[in-house]
């Protein structure tokens, strides 16, 4: 894999880490590459979701940066937001399509699982509620054959 990046792209990555808005603006405007990737495949998405830069997330979005997009270890923006407990970033990232059941590869964790290890209960609340969650549909299955075992 190449490494190298280019010189706007690197300003890109590095205004979206310090949640610099006017400067993100700038940088893609003057034509920086939103999925653009450092040494460790890590886009500008993924750093304003792991910092919690809202709105520079939705900026990402709007100008087409791939909300699953995976750096080292498959970590994908959802998995470092929930990690950090980003609720309204995670939020903004599911109503995008960010995939609720990605697996970091090293542990194995999801964001759910991240969420919980890190003492985020209301962010927790909110991965388990979420549409594509395979938990959520695992659990909600579950009740209902317990409560169709209870009538029985």
């Amino acid at each position: 894999m190449n490494y190298s990046v280019r010189d706007i792209d690197s300003k890109l990555l590095n205004a979206a880490e310090r949640g610099d808005i006017d400067k993100v603006k700038h940088l893609i405007n003057e034509g920086a590459d939103v999925n653009a990737k450092d040494v460790y495949e890590k886009t500008p998405l993924h750093w304003a979701a792991e910092k919690g830069h809202k709105e520079i997330v939705e900026i990402l979005l709007k100008k087409g940066a791939n909300v699953n997009s995976v750096a080292f270890l498959d970590i994908t923006p959802l998995l470092f937001a929930a990690m950090e407990g980003h609720e309204d970033v995670v939020e903004i990232l599911l109503k995008r399509g960010a995939d609720v059941n990605g697996v970091e590869s090293f542990s194995g964790m999801t964001s759910l699982w991240l969420a919980a290890q890190n003492g985020h209960e209301s962010l927790v609340e909110v991965l388990l509620t979420a549409e594509k969650s395979i938990l959520a549909c695992i659990l909600k299955h579950y009740v209902l054959l317990l409560e169709m075992a209870m009538k029985a």
